[in-house]
This record gives C-alpha cells, sequence and structure tokens, in this order.
C-alpha cells in the first residue's frame, strides 16, 4: 500500500470514529451498491472499497407558471412571502 492508498484509509477511519456514516463495498464490484458500516468494522482493504457517506445537496426553489428560480437562504430566512401562484419546494440530490 503507497503513501497515498493509506492516507485515504486513515481518513475514512478517522471518519468512523468521529461518528461519520461509511460505506462499503466490496472490491472491484462497482456495479455493487455502497451499504452504510452499521456495526463497528473489521477493516479489510485489500478485499474491501470504503468511502464517508456523501450527504446529499438541498436547495429551496420558487417553483410557478413562470418557471423555477433558487431561493436565497437570506430571502427564506426573513420569512418573505410569495405570491399564491408561487410554490416554495425543497430540492434533495440523490446520492448513490
Amino acid at each position: 500500500m503507497n503513501v497515498e492508498r493509506t492516507k485515504k484509509c486513515i481518513e475514512v477511519m478517522q471518519a468512523f470514529v468521529e461518528g461519520k456514516e461509511v460505506e462499503w463495498r466490496r472490491k472491484y464490484q462497482e456495479h455493487e451498491q455502497w451499504k452504510v458500516i452499521n456495526t463497528a468494522p473489521t477493516w479489510n482493504f485489500t478485499r474491501f472499497d470504503y468511502r464517508i457517506r456523501k450527504e446529499p445537496i438541498e436547495v429551496w426553489a420558487f417553483v410557478s407558471d413562470r418557471g423555477v428560480s433558487l431561493a436565497e437562504p437570506e430571502f427564506l430566512r426573513k420569512g418573505a412571502s410569495i405570491g399564491s401562484d408561487t410554490r416554495l419546494i425543497r430540492l434533495r440530490e440523490v446520492v448513490e
């Protein structure tokens, strides 16, 4: 294992220690879905790939007959009102 690969392994293990979610799958099985580690792992970097679980991006948007526009966080914090023909929706990234 080279220095860069060792650093990556340490980063994943450190994230687990800090309470972040870590995922695993069998090495060379790119078609296989990532699974969250639910118990104390027995790290095996030879047989398994590990990664820190990605947090999905979330944004708010205004949707009306005129189109879609992103809602500025400052606008949302102020509690500004929107027109009756406009809906405020939350968009969340799908992470695989």
